[in-house]
C-alpha cells in the first residue's frame, strides 16, 4: 500500500484541519477561510495513490461543508487525467521528482484559490 493506510492519514486530517479552521474562524469571524485539497505530485509514479488520495480529498471537502469554509480544488488543478498525465510534468518537475510546483504549477494553484472565493 503506498504511503501507509490512507485511513490514517483521513483521520489526522480531519482532526487537525478541523481544529485549525475553528481556530482561524474564531480569530477573524466573518473572514472567509479557504481550504485547499491535496494535488498527486507522484500520481505517474504511484498511480495507486490516486485511490488514497481521494480518500483524504473528500475529507477536506467535507470538513469545508461542515465549517462554511470555502474549497480550493489543487487537486483537480493538477491531477487533469489519469496516470500518466502528461500535463502534471508542467505543473510539477517530474525530472527531478520535486512534489514542489513549478510556475506554471503555482499559477494553476493561484486560479484554484481565486475560484474558490469568486
Amino acid at each position: 500500500e503506498s504511503g501507509g493506510s490512507a485511513q490514517t492519514a483521513v483521520s489526522i486530517v480531519r482532526a487537525e484541519l478541523t481544529a485549525v479552521v475553528a481556530e482561524l474562524q474564531q480569530a477573524a469571524s466573518g473572514v472567509p477561510v479557504i481550504i485547499c485539497n491535496y494535488y498527486n505530485p507522484l500520481q505517474n509514479l504511484d498511480p495507486p495513490s490516486e485511490a488514497q488520495l481521494a480518500q483524504v480529498n473528500a475529507a477536506v471537502a467535507q470538513i469545508a461543508i461542515e465549517r462554511g469554509a470555502k474549497l480550493a480544488d489543487f487537486h483537480g488543478a493538477f491531477n487533469t487525467a489519469p496516470a500518466p498525465n502528461a500535463q502534471l510534468c508542467t505543473y510539477v518537475d517530474c525530472a527531478h521528482i520535486d512534489v514542489h510546483p513549478t510556475i506554471a504549477g503555482h499559477a494553476r494553484l493561484a486560479h484554484a484559490a481565486l475560484a474558490a472565493v469568486a
